[in-house]
């Protein structure tokens, strides 16, 4: 019976799948011989597994390594359903003894759900196979493999093709909320990524901050080749090193990505880039930060060759680049369309450099920009190069009909915007941005040991709830104090308080601490609070921008100040009078 993709309806309110596909047909005996091969198989795969039967309903349940190990030992459970129930490391299996899910002749066609939970220490070391990953090859449209994270991989490929750390092959299927952390993966021949080795599927809200080694042909972040779609992702690898079509996210792109990033170190020797080494598909909303290097050419600070029928819009790139020759500070070699693009990063090389594009055609280049001070370089292959405070000015890019927010003589789609003394950012980023918070009022209350201070966020932010056991906390300013504690809604009043002791409280004067930070930064779509000790706020990132107190009325003593302070009883003062004011900006730049 024909069936459409029920297992992936189920998915999407969970995953956040952007659409279902339509399944292939798939033909049940009768249904009394069904019963009897479905109990059959529920009674023997009980021992195998924690429970479960394989049905959307009742999927079988992996509670430990072994039941892992069991997944891959049998080739009739790869169409079924599983359920992680546990953290697991998988540290005792080495070398090949671990059983890889899927592989060209059977691959998994089920449904694994992650369930937000670690496998941890996967490690695999072989050159006498393809299709290497916990999940050798996928291949049905309704196959899904979600909301899991592998932490601390170790693959080595050898000499083989289709290397990745969850997925050696995903020819057909959905790769939802998964991500790598840490780890190494390795190959010495073809197509080697850090979460997938080959997409032909969709890849989405995924991750990976794996390095990637080897003399290896199409290697990156993400995926080695996509011919699939890679839409809201980020790779932060703090080294890719290959030797050919190596990208930060992708060494190759055939297929589609979108609203994604990278912030890797990318090192190659020919076809190089910040985001995609080669791209014959279609880039879009996308940005690179971090360093490109090449020892031969081309490379570019977002895409090391654009042609064919490549596409780029309304991207950029803030990577500083250096190569021998063809060297852009977006793309290297360009051949194909070049759209609403900009990049700011510095470029460095022998022959053939460009700010924006150092070689190609340059009528494909379409209201694009390059700032001639950040990258050093005056002359490109297309595009305008401007000063850096023309490039931070919106009327640069709404005059040549880029969509801002705000506006809507260019569109309705609010694309971009621009924060004050910066680039355009892309919409999606939200909270990668500068912003400010100011408070209304700020008081002081001695009983208990609070300061306070309301801020309002601006629409759309939220602050996460903060507890003791997070390190994002406001915990001093060089004096005694205990964690701060926010719990709030999206475009409600924030209260912060902090504790401090009275005295040093009234021992102040006019000369307030200078050290506090608030971070911003997109992670499920909170604000996380911290000080100047929790400087990384994202891999590769960090905050250069921190916020001085001051008062702002100097006729301000501290006797009234401390006066005003009941030190027997709760008493709220309200400082408005002669009051502090914060003003909190955040800016982020690449740690290299």
């Amino acid at each position: 019976m024909s069936r459409m993709c029920d297992s992936l309806a189920q998915v999407k309110g969970i995953g956040g799948l952007e659409d279902s596909r339509m399944c292939g047909t798939r033909i049940s005996g009768l249904w009394g011989i069904a019963l009897i091969v479905i109990v059959g198989c529920s009674l023997s795969a009980y021992g195998k597994y924690g429970g479960g039967s394989g049905t959307p309903e009742d999927p079988y349940q992996i509670r430990d390594a072994n039941h892992m190990q069991a997944i891959g030992a049998d080739a009739n459970d790869w169409d079924k359903h599983f359920k992680l129930m546990a953290d697991i490391d998988l540290s005792s299996f080495t070398g090949t003894s671990f059983n890889i899910i899927g592989n060209s002749r059977t691959p998994f066609t089920g449904i694994f759900h992650g369930n937000d939970h670690e496998i941890i220490h996967f490690t695999y070391l072989s050159d006498d196979k393809s299709d290497i990953g916990l999940f050798g090859r996928v291949d049905d449209p309704c196959a899904v493999i979600k909301d899991m994270t592998l932490f601390y991989p170790d693959v080595d490929g050898g000499f083989v093709s289709f290397v990745g750390i969850l997925v050696g092959v995903l020819e057909n299927g959905n790769v939802v909320n998964c991500h790598v952390q840490k780890g190494m993966v390795k190959n010495d021949y073809a197509v080697l990524g850090g979460l997938v080795g080959y997409n032909g599927g969709l890849i989405q809200g995924c991750s990976s901050t794996c390095s990637l080694s080897g003399s290896v042909s199409w290697a990156g972040g993400i995926t080695g080749a996509n011919r699939g779609t890679i839409t809201d992702c980020f790779s932060a690898a703090p080294q890719i090193h290959a030797v050919s079509e190596v990208g930060g996210l992708a060494g190759a792109n055939y297929g589609t990505i979108r609203n994604s990033y990278s912030v890797c170190a990318t090192h190659g020797g020919y076809t190089v880039g910040g985001l995609v080494g080669e791209n014959r598909g279609l880039i879009f909303n996308c940005y690179t930060v971090g360093t490109v290097r090449a020892s031969a050419q081309p490379v570019g600070g977002f895409v090391g060759e654009n042609i064919y029928g490549g596409q780029i819009y309304n991207s950029y790139s803030n990577a500083n680049v250096k190569g021998r020759k063809i060297v852009g500070g977006l793309v290297g070699e360009n051949r194909s369309t070049i759209t609403n693009c900009y990049s700011t990063g510095s470029v460095s090389g022998d022959y053939r450099v460009g700010g924006l594009v150092a070689y190609g055609y340059p009528q494909m280049v379409t209201n694009s920009f390059w700032d001639i001070e950040t990258s050093g370089q005056a002359t490109s292959v297309g595009g305008t190069g401007l000063p850096t405070d023309q490039m931070q000015m919106m009327n640069t890019f709404t005059d040549a009909s880029w969509d801002f927010m705000g506006e809507t003589a260019n569109g309705i789609e609010d694309i971009w915007f621009i924060p004050q003394q910066d680039y355009p950012h892309l919409w999606w980023e939200g909270m990668n941005v500068p912003m400010k918070l100011t408070p209304r009022i700020l008081n002081c209350r001695s009983q208990g040991n609070w300061v306070k201070a309301h801020l309002t966020l601006p629409e759309g932010f939220t602050v996460a709830d903060v507890d003791s056991n997070r390190p994002a906390v406001l915990h001093s300013f060089g004096f005694q104090s205990t964690p701060l504690y926010v719990f709030v809604n999206v475009n409600e009043l924030v209260e912060i308080e902090a504790a401090f002791e009275r005295e040093e409280v009234c021992s102040l004067a006019g000369n307030w601490p200078e050290a506090l930070t608030v971070a911003g930064f997109l992670a499920d779509g909170n604000i996380f609070l911290g000080t100047s000790t929790v400087r990384m706020i994202a891999p590769g990132m960090k905050l250069i921008e921190e916020l001085a107190w001051y008062w702002l009325n100097a006729d301000c003593v501290q006797p009234d100040f401390c006066n005003d302070i009941d030190m027997n009883r709760d008493s709220i003062v309200n400082l408005l009078d002669y009051a502090l004011l914060m003003n909190i900006e955040v800016e982020f730049v690449t740690d290299e």
